[in-house]
């Protein structure tokens, strides 16, 4: 039963407690890991510090060469890291292996990319400004992407030349568990990445609060990264936090309908809706309401269901029993309140947390399905009679991550500028090493290349005569 790493090898917790660890699909206990408490994180934080000095005088290149080292060893394993995300998380086997997976792979090359081409002293006529390590960094991670947000926070700190307590999601803490079998072979210093499974309301709020760590970097609900952020604020911690999202896809008079349905239906299908991103809630046309619903009608049936032992899984199996009350109970009281389904039944007691694309028409931007994250393969589809009333409802939330605008380039562009997120997508757009990171209550701070690197640094500045 592992789950506790510290000093540069296994450590057997202080307390012998457990956390089972489901599968999904089958609803069996795959594996148990252990349930680390307060001495077992002591201790961690402890060997993170002691690694530090060290650490952060250790050249860049050195550095960048070990996360290489890590980099290429995880790429050869990549058979291996996939199947446990598609066993733990209950996804697709490609979903798993392209977006879960490779995609944080290649990540890993972006961030050792832009780390070479950093400035870490910017000399000026009289003074010099330092980029620096924060110190220990508390790494806190969510179920819905296991690998790649734990990828997100300790590649770009450790290159940085912080050090790193991981505490993953106790849903799916197995591919961390796996992540640092392969650390242990690498030769990074003993400390300078240390791990530690457990509860998040006891782990999580242990090293908000512990006086050794410095930065906290979150991602998760709103409502945990807030009591992170208030717990983390006695100790004036740096924090980064990336939340939730009700994000907006808004189609223009003259967009490509097929093309519009096209991606937001990736959006929101990819993983199951258990996406942050995803576009759930689409701003069309009212005079073009008919075309618009059967664009989505005809893209849809390529996001059937299927189960997790498929290719090309898109829409299937949800995290858990709780993620699946949630999702069918947002839905069925929204069609109780007058919601239709333009696409989907209304969800229905069954064994297993099996779901579908569900799409809802004759929703208000204020109905709370409108306004709060469902977490789940669902739409709301809201008409509009101007660019006008589009942009003030597709900011009208408290959230802000990310978003899409749909029509002539020049036209989106004009509207995207407007949007008050922190990522829009136009038309059939995509890139990577992009910042990525909320406006409002989705957060504060971004990941991904040369700006993910320096949210792990902290500025001195030194006046030469």
């Amino acid at each position: 039963m592992k789950g506790l790493y510290f000093d540069g090898q296994w450590q057997e917790p202080a307390i012998n407690d457990q956390i089972d660890v489901e599968n999904p699909f089958s609803r069996e206990i795959i594996a148990s890991v252990a349930a680390t408490h307060e001495e077992d994180v002591n201790k961690a934080v402890a060997s993170a510090k002691s690694a530090l000095s060290n650490w952060k005088n250790t050249p860049l290149p050195e550095r960048i060469e070990l996360v290489k080292k890590l980099t290429l060893r995880l790429e050869k394993r990549r058979e291996d890291f996939a199947a446990i995300i598609r066993d733990e998380l209950g996804c697709g086997k490609d979903m798993a292996m392209n977006i879960q997976f490779l995609s944080y792979i290649k990540a890993m090359f972006t961030y050792m990319e832009e780390a070479k081409k950093l400035n870490l002293a910017e000399k000026n006529d009289s003074y010099t400004v330092y980029k620096e390590p924060y110190g220990v960094v508390a790494c806190l991670t969510p179920w819905n992407y296991p690998f790649g947000q734990i990828i997100q926070k300790i590649i770009p700190a450790v290159i940085m030349g912080n050090t790193v307590v991981l505490k993953p999601s106790q849903k799916t803490p197995l591919v961390a568990i796996e992540l640092f079998k392969e650390i242990d072979q690498v030769g990074f210093p003993p400390g300078v990445l240390n791990l530690t499974t457990g509860r998040g309301s006891e782990v999580g709020n242990i090293l908000a609060t512990h006086p050794d760590v410095r930065m906290v970097t979150f991602t998760g609900s709103t409502s945990g990264g807030k009591e992170i952020a208030k717990l983390a604020a006695d100790s004036v911690k740096r924090v980064i936090l990336e939340l939730g999202g009700k994000s907006a896809a808004v189609i223009l008079d003259e967009a490509d309908l097929n093309l519009a349905a096209r991606r937001v239906l990736f959006t929101v299908c990819s993983n199951v809706g258990q996406t942050c991103s995803a576009q759930t809630r689409v701003l069309y046309p009212r005079k073009l309401e008919d075309k618009v619903i059967k664009a989505f009608q005809r893209q849809a049936k390529d996001f059937s269901f299927a189960t997790p032992d498929n290719h090309d899984t898109r829409v299937g199996i949800l995290a858990s029993q709780k993620q699946t009350e949630r999702v069918w109970g947002y839905v069925n009281q929204a069609i109780d309140q007058g919601a239709e389904l333009a696409i989907g039944q209304k969800p229905a007691e069954q064994e297993g947390y099996y779901t579908e694309l569900m799409v809802l028409k004759n929703v208000s931007n204020r109905d709370k399905i409108a306004q709060e994250e469902v977490f789940g393969p669902v739409i709301v589809m809201i008409p509009y009679d101007s660019e006008q009333e589009a942009l003030a409802m597709a900011n009208d939330s408290i959230y802000g991550l990310s978003g899409a605008v749909f029509g002539p380039p020049d036209q989106a562009l004009e509207f995207a500028k407007q949007m008050e997120t922190g990522q829009i997508f136009i038309n059939d757009s995509s890139g990577s090493g992009a910042p990525f990171g909320g406006y409002k209550q989705s957060g504060y701070g971004r990941e991904g290349g040369k700006y993910g690197l320096l949210e792990f640094v902290q500025l001195k500045t030194v006046f030469t005569p």
